[in-house]
């Protein structure tokens, strides 16, 4: 993880001093950088704005919040993933209700098109180790998305910036920013090689609760290149009345 200092706020009172500061989030990239480093070892660091980095762009592996990013044909070092264990593990629960839904570890409401509704929602330890898959159908009845909230258990996964099939470019995965949290998107940017019919998908990290949120697309309204109408569910999931 990487922030940035932006404010120094007064010294809270107490018996223990403490200094408050006001951060905020850095992608970055690193070349190599793993194993024990001597406390006198030299390095150079670049920071500069970098936004919504990723795509065929991408030069080097870089990390953003706990989602790592890999350039196509990058055959150099990568960061080691992280096991977090979860606070519990599932246990196996079908919600058929909202109200069943709602006692789900890490629960949140999402705001959906007009008409789409509440499907189903499980805890399937075998699909997630604590938390809640749900999926929400459109007025004809079928899939419209699919919502995972979970413990981010494995972090800094290395994720393929490019995705590929028959030597096109058909999707891409990017950082961003939402909510206020680290984001990672895949979708398929318009141009020659875009799918209309590509899955665009969006995680978000939740540092406070250490918890990711994975928005799945399946209408046709949320494929291709439609992805901010699947970043608009995202950021849905930390406005009120969900908790911030």
């Amino acid at each position: 993880m990487r922030y940035q200092v932006t404010e120094v706020k007064a010294d809270s009172t107490g018996t223990v001093p403490q200094r408050l500061l006001a951060v905020a989030w850095m992608t970055y990239a690193f070349v190599g950088c793993t194993g024990p480093i001597a406390a006198d070892t030299a390095a150079t660091f670049e920071w500069g704005d970098l936004p919504n980095l990723g795509g065929s762009s991408l030069t080097t592996p870089i990390r953003h919040g706990i989602y790592q990013i890999v350039p196509e044909d990058w055959t150099g070092a990568t960061e080691d993933p992280e096991f977090h264990e979860p606070p519990a593990y599932n246990t196996s629960r079908f919600a058929e209700t909202l109200a069943e839904a709602r006692l789900l570890p890490y629960w949140r409401d999402p705001v959906l098109p007009a008409g789409w509704t509440f499907a189903d929602a499980t805890s399937d330890p075998e699909d997630v180790a604590y938390g809640y898959i749900a999926a929400y159908q459109v007025p004809e009845g079928y899939l419209g998305v699919r919502i995972e909230g979970a413990h981010a258990t494995l972090r800094g996964w290395p994720e393929p910036a490019v995705s590929r099939s028959n030597a096109d470019t058909l999707g891409v995965a990017e950082t961003r920013l939402i909510a206020g949290r680290p984001a990672l998107v895949q979708y398929s940017p318009a141009g020659p090689s875009n799918s209309d019919l590509f899955p665009v998908t969006v995680w978000v990290y939740d540092a406070a609760t250490q918890s990711r949120y994975r928005i799945a697309g399946y209408d046709g309204s949320l494929l291709g290149s439609n992805i901010d109408a699947v970043i608009a569910i995202a950021r849905s999931l930390f406005e009120p009345p969900n908790p911030r």
